[in-house]
């Protein structure tokens, strides 16, 4: 079962904040289309937002290197779970 202290070693272990977009799937031109594009443009407007994207998944071609972006990687199983049940609980 999954507990808060999976939560804390998973935001410890990753650098997670506490308000972000979550995508999960191959990182991606193809996959990604706007996403990125839409979240700058968003940073843009509210520059007083504290809101990150979190990228989790194999990293395929370029990235966008920002401040308010994370990429993670791969992620095991245990991780994965937590990250969905704790996203979802927000």
């Amino acid at each position: 079962k999954t507990k808060a202290a999976d939560w804390e070693r998973t935001k410890v272990k990753y650098n997670l904040p506490e308000d972000y977009l979550l995508y999960v799937g191959r990182i991606d031109a193809i996959k990604l289309n706007n996403i990125v594009d839409y979240f700058l443009s968003y940073k843009k407007k509210y520059t007083g937002s504290r809101l990150k994207l979190v990228l989790v998944g194999g990293i395929f071609g370029k990235t966008v290197e920002h401040p308010d972006i994370i990429y993670t990687g791969f992620v095991d199983d245990a991780d994965m779970k937590v990250y969905h049940l704790f996203y979802l609980k927000r």
